[in-house]
């Protein structure tokens, strides 16, 4: 997966292989259920709710819990085929705002991408 073909965003995927959420790489790194709605950021490997919690990690293109179990994964982690996009339709992103003091580094995420 390459970033340079204009995709702004990293959809994550179930252990089924379908479409379950994205990392907007646009929007400060944040995660967004298909619906829009906004549940996470990603802040060097560790991923917050917007509460400012720790909820897990974001490593080698998985999302972790607390639990260290697996929530989700970008499609080439997911030893299946995935499908592309939800079967909802097409994403729509709501506004959120980040607890203070927390900065987003970008270049975790991206050397897991590339």
């Amino acid at each position: 997966m390459k970033l340079r073909g204009r995709s702004t965003d990293l959809d994550l995927y179930d252990s089924t292989g379908s479409a379950v959420a994205y990392i907007s790489l646009d929007e400060d790194m944040a995660i967004y259920m298909w619906s829009g709605k906004p549940v996470a950021y990603v802040d060097g490997e560790s991923v917050y709710g917007f509460n400012g919690e720790h909820i897990g990690w974001f490593q080698k293109g998985i999302v972790h819990d607390n639990e260290g179990k697996v929530v989700a994964a970008l499609a080439r982690r997911i030893p299946r085929c995935c499908e592309s996009g939800s079967s909802e339709g097409t994403k729509t992103t709501q506004a959120f705002e980040k607890p203070e003091g927390s900065q987003t580094s970008e270049t975790a995420l991206y050397s897991d991408v590339v």
